[in-house]
């Protein structure tokens, strides 16, 4: 599974974003990824950049955390955000990385 700027939850998201409201609540879709990947057993590998203004790379590394699969990996990519990510060098060679790695 290739994840790019995902997120644990988007209450996590929205509840940052408003802080005074109770976002958990307020949501009728919880998109809680974690509850959905917590038994998760193949290979698993997060890109994110570290300058994601939509998405701050604290949510993907909480996703990767509660993650159990020992088969996982997580890419921080310097200076990039959420839309740019894809022009990275290093996003590319960490996918073909990946893809490479599993495919035998």
């Amino acid at each position: 599974m290739i994840l790019v700027s995902s997120f644990s939850s988007l209450a996590d998201i929205v509840q940052s974003k408003y802080i005074i409201y109770p976002a958990s609540i307020l949501l009728r879709e919880k998109y809680n990824n974690v509850k959905w990947l917590q038994n998760f057993e193949g290979n698993v590998i997060i890109l994110h950049g570290n300058n994601d203004q939509l998405i701050p790379h604290r949510f993907s590394q909480k996703l990767f955390n509660e993650i159990t699969t020992e088969k996982k990996e997580y890419v921080l990519i310097s200076g990039k955000g959420h839309n740019d990510i894809w022009n990275s060098s290093i996003f590319r060679e960490k996918l073909v990385e990946f893809i490479s790695r599993v495919q035998s």
